[in-house]
């Protein structure tokens, strides 16, 4: 499983990101940061989790929605950061925790190279010099 969802995370998050440049790729990344979180809530609610196992997955997106907000107003490595941990939430919590009882498996599987994809490209962007660099802070106080 893990050989063929592993690449399709990849494939996916090229292709994601390739979109993501013709549009404002800091507000996209932020946005589908929170969204990511949000999925699991979903399959928490829907896959019939109990109550706890919901209020960890509302943590998630509390957590990663701060991430979102602090890299579009204070320093976009904070989306770097965020999108970096989110493989250890789909690894740790969901594919070898006990989300695996409602994430299906190549969901997590799949997460944990799309998320890792994202957080080096944002990484990458972060450190390229330039004033035209759109996640640059100066550029995302203009632009948020």
């Amino acid at each position: 499983m893990w050989i063929v969802w592993l690449p399709a995370g990849v494939i996916l998050a090229v292709i994601f990101i390739l979109v993501a440049r013709t549009l404002n790729e800091p507000k996209v990344f932020a946005i589908v940061l929170i969204v990511a979180a949000l999925i699991y809530v979903g399959f928490a609610v829907f896959g019939g989790a109990p109550g706890a196992r919901v209020a960890l997955e509302i943590l998630g997106v509390i957590l990663y929605g701060t991430a979102a907000v602090l890299g579009l107003r204070v320093t976009p490595w904070w989306l770097a950061i965020g999108w970096g941990a989110h493989p250890v939430w789909d690894a740790g919590v969901q594919l070898f925790g006990g989300g695996h009882a409602f994430v299906p498996g190549w969901y997590a599987i799949s997460c944990i190279s799309f998320d890792a994809v994202l957080a080096l490209y944002i990484a990458y962007q972060c450190s390229r010099p330039g004033p035209d660099n759109s996640f640059k802070p100066t550029s995302l106080r203009h632009r948020a």
